[in-house]
C-alpha cells in the first residue's frame, strides 16, 4: 500500500506591504523561495508556485523555475485560495500541501 499522493502548493507574492521581494532575499547560497523550493522537493512530491498575475510576480515565477519548481500557478492577488483551487482543478493528487515562502525553515 503505497502514500496517497500528494502535491506541494508554495503560495508567494513579491508585493507583501512589510518586507516587499522578501522571498528573493538571499540566505545561505540561495534566495527565501529558493530554499522553501529546496525543501520542499525533499519530499519527493510535485513543487508548484503559487502565486499572483501581477507582472511584478513575474521575477518569483522565474526564480522558481530556476530552483526547480514543478510548474507555476497564477491567479488572483487578492484571492490566495483561488490559486489552490487552481492547482487542484489541474492535477489529480490526494492532498495539498500548503507552505508559505516567508519560511524557508519549513520541513
Amino acid at each position: 500500500m503505497g502514500y496517497p499522493a500528494a502535491v506541494i502548493g508554495i503560495q508567494c507574492r513579491i508585493s507583501s506591504s512589510r518586507l516587499p521581494c522578501k522571498a528573493l532575499l538571499e540566505i545561505a547560497d540561495t534566495t527565501i523561495i529558493g530554499m522553501c523550493i529546496q525543501r520542499a522537493r525533499i519530499s519527493g512530491y510535485p513543487v508548484f508556485l503559487l502565486t499572483s498575475n501581477h507582472n511584478e510576480d513575474d521575477l518569483i515565477a522565474e526564480s522558481a523555475l530556476r530552483h526547480g519548481a514543478s510548474g507555476i500557478i497564477r491567479g488572483s492577488l487578492d484571492n490566495v485560495l483561488s490559486r489552490y483551487v487552481t492547482l487542484a482543478e489541474m492535477t489529480s493528487y490526494d492532498y495539498i500541501v500548503r507552505v508559505t515562502a516567508d519560511n524557508p525553515l519549513t520541513e
